[in-house]
């Protein structure tokens, strides 16, 4: 048997004919392209405010439960022990006086017992001492 052998052509368009005539009318893809970014660009805007407002209130969501510490100086405090994990051991050492108090979230206290200064230490490893 022999085989069929056929062959297929495509026409294509001529390119560069008559460049300078040539009129953009709404449909070009050039057009449509610049279109498409448009609306690409709107929807980003969009979404970029949807995540600002959601973060916004992810954070407001956060602080509510959040208490911040505010320690002056002279304040007695308690510091958390680094034996804590033991059991027979206490959870916090104290008390101590605060005598720096930092902008960034640290204290530097005064051990009334031995006269020496601890710290600094940060924020999170302090709790009011009420006597």
């Amino acid at each position: 048997m022999a085989r069929d052998q056929t062959s297929y052509r495509t026409p294509s368009p001529p390119l560069f004919v008559n460049l300078e005539n040539m009129e953009e009318d709404e449909n070009t893809p050039s057009r449509d392209r610049e279109a498409e970014l448009q609306e690409l660009e709107g929807k980003r805007e969009v979404v970029g405010s949807k995540m600002e407002e959601y973060h916004r209130r992810l954070a407001l969501a956060y602080d509510k439960h959040i208490r911040p510490r505010v320690f002056l100086e002279g304040d007695l405090v308690l510091k958390i022990s680094r034996r804590s994990n033991k059991e027979d051991a206490h959870k916090w050492e104290g008390p101590y006086i605060v005598s720096e108090v930092h902008p960034n979230g640290h204290c530097i206290m005064l051990d009334p017992d031995h006269g020496t200064t601890i710290g600094p230490i940060n924020f999170k490893y302090v709790k009011q001492y009420y006597a």
